[in-house]
């Protein structure tokens, strides 16, 4: 038992310290393990939210008469420039694009960029 204040103090932080410390690191052991077990879930349902994204975003950029996007792939770090066919209304593929390579831009033809600098 403790003299004094003090020392019950001191003992009661070095007490919740280990305590806490055992607990987080038990936190972090079952974090580590869940990420592991649900990384290929994680993985299918990030593929099927970009290609409902990439869908989705078609649609809307071709029925409001965007003439030209690309679509970055951070993880391939590579560009698809896709140009709009007027006559149906549809988005063709006008370029892929990786490291190295550099894009110019049908809308601003001023405009070019390095595939680099777009993943820097």
């Amino acid at each position: 038992m403790c003299d004094n204040k003090e020392d019950y103090n001191a003992s009661r932080k070095d007490y919740c310290k280990a305590y806490y410390d055992e607990h987080r690191e038990n936190e972090l052991v079952r974090a580590r393990e869940y990420f592991q077990k649900h990384k290929e879930d994680r993985r299918e349902k990030n593929a099927a939210n970009a290609r409902r994204d990439i869908k989705d975003k078609y649609e809307i950029y071709a029925e409001n008469g965007v003439s030209e996007y690309w679509l970055a792939r951070p993880s391939e770090k590579t560009i698809e420039k896709f140009i709009l066919d007027i006559s149906t209304n549809k988005y063709q593929l006008e370029g892929y694009f990786a490291l190295n390579d550099t894009i110019s831009c049908s809308v601003l033809p001023e405009l070019e960029i390095s595939v680099n600098e777009i993943f820097e």
